[in-house]
């Protein structure tokens, strides 16, 4: 793939296809807050029992080699559709994107779906049809499921999991297969975080991890499987703010191959940025992170990428974002690469420290919104209404007229109390 597209990524990227044949799996379990998976609380591990013991390299499967546990931090709004871009794209998405939530459709933005179409990954999908609508032919094969039916605590997630069964066949040929579990998040909703069916959706979803690494390991290939969350879940349930359960998820990676300087789940966890998934998983499968992502490589991830532990790799990955952060800054005409190039080489800890600064504050930019405009918006929108008001009563007397005559509405009261139907005669 080429990088003449791609201002921000260093010509050191390269499609490496030491990484064909490796297959990744990622399981999203909606609404899994990070304490469901780390907690002290020994009951509280014992729900995801397998999962547990496989992070801390206690797992029977001789073929897990490699795992590694972080909290990772979501911006908000959290809610699912722009959470999936965040991890797709490496960038971070606004408040604009709640309302598309509703009305997913294709996105235009560089992504890691696109790079491995590019790169003739076959990509399969299951569960939220949030991810079909967003990515349009590009998936070998998928089946989108919907996703605002809050009841259904069960009937899609066992939909997703038949369609598992058939593609973890070892003649089941593809690179990439991802997972949208739904039913924990419909819980919450319905019933909360402290539910009685919580337990029991997360032992299933325990299930379906053992199921996976069973399958992968009695294979003869290198695998990596990704258990993560889109966003958190508040104490009442519901997600879309920024309180801490609902901005802490959990990640876990399991892999046939060590994953280098893996650390210690008895220690505290490393925190990683929500943007950091894209070029985490792009290194593994060996082709380029998207277009301007503010991803950043975590160091003791480095045995993640294709061929082992890459200097290279991780310098120009945290080269290209102090390049971008001194852009956003005015400075990009003072940023001397080769200089800093030489100084990551001596000090790799030292490049990851300034470079987490440098994405700590593209984040912040990404993510600050000015009041005063989006109350001048506000507004704006309100005497559009106002505006509006008029032509809206104007056709409820229309409309009502040729049905009951035209001395049927007399008040102000009953003209306003109609202007429903209005819209739907004026739209």
């Amino acid at each position: 793939m080429s990088n003449q597209n791609n201002h921000y990524l260093s010509s050191d990227w390269h499609l490496d296809r030491r990484c064909f044949g490796r297959k990744t799996v990622i399981l999203l379990i909606d609404g899994m807050r990070q304490d469901m998976v780390f907690s002290s609380d020994r009951q509280s591990a014992a729900k995801m029992r397998f999962l547990d013991s496989a992070r801390r390299g206690k797992s029977r499967i001789a073929g897990i080699r490699g795992s590694y546990s972080a909290v990772v931090k979501v911006q908000s709004p959290t809610v699912t559709l722009p959470r999936i871009k965040c991890l797709t794209t490496g960038r971070v998405p606004g408040f604009l994107d709640v309302l598309w939530n509703f009305f997913a459709s294709e996105l235009a933005t560089d992504s890691i779906v696109r790079r491995w179409n590019s790169a003739n990954f076959s990509v399969q999908f299951y569960g939220d049809d949030t991810w079909t609508r967003m990515f349009p032919g590009s998936f070998a094969k998928a089946q989108g499921l919907p996703s605002f039916f809050a009841t259904d605590f069960y009937e899609v997630d066992k939909n997703v999991t038949e369609n598992l069964r058939v593609a973890l066949d070892a003649s089941s040929n593809w690179d990439v297969l991802i997972l949208h579990y739904l039913g924990l998040d419909h819980i919450g909703h319905i019933e909360g975080p402290n539910s009685r069916l919580v337990p029991d959706k997360l032992a299933e979803m325990d299930a379906v991890v053992e199921s996976i690494v069973t399958a992968l390991s009695s294979q003869p290939v290198d695998w990596l499987l990704a258990v993560t969350s889109d966003h958190g879940m508040s104490d009442l349930g519901g997600h879309g703010g920024a309180s801490p359960a609902e901005t802490r998820t959990p990640l876990v990676l399991l892999s046939s191959v060590q994953l280098s300087s893996s650390l210690d789940p008895s220690i505290e966890l490393p925190e990683l940025e929500q943007t950091d998934m894209a070029n985490l998983l792009t290194s593994w499968t060996g082709v380029q992170p998207p277009r301007a992502s503010l991803g950043l490589l975590h160091p003791s991830l480095g045995g993640l990428a294709c061929g082992g532990f890459s200097n290279s790799l991780l310098s120009n990955n945290w080269l290209d974002l102090l390049e971008l952060e001194a852009e956003l800054n005015s400075k990009s005409e003072a940023f001397n690469r080769s200089e800093r190039s030489k100084r990551c080489a001596e000090n790799l800890n030292y490049c990851y420290s300034e470079a987490r600064k440098a994405q700590q504050a593209l984040v912040y930019a990404s993510a600050e919104y000015s009041l005063p405009r989006m109350l001048i918006g506000l507004g704006l929108g309100c005497l559009c209404c106002l505006f509006r008001l008029p032509t809206l009563l104007q056709a409820v007397d229309m409309k009502t007229a040729k049905s009951n005559g035209p001395n049927e509405f007399k008040s102000a009261e009953d003209r306003i109390s109609t202007c429903a139907v209005g819209l739907s005669v004026t739209q």
